[in-house]
């Protein structure tokens, strides 16, 4: 332990912090980047196509 050893720790602790998973997905803003819904719920997802479909025998009505 010299005098100026607590530069190196401190050099040290932010080098290897970056090994630390939650560390590096909350500084990158990994989970963000990923989220293909963008944060919303399920309930909003995206609508990528609509299309109609006809219900089986007794109903004539159109299904979206």
């Amino acid at each position: 332990m010299g005098l100026k050893s607590a530069f190196k720790k401190i050099k040290d602790r932010k080098k290897f912090r970056w090994k630390d998973r939650a560390y590096k997905v909350h500084t990158l803003d990994l989970y963000a980047k990923s989220d293909p819904l963008g944060g919303a719920n399920q309930a909003k997802g995206i609508v990528l196509s609509k299309f109609q479909k006809e219900a089986r025998q007794p109903n004539s009505a159109m299904r979206k």
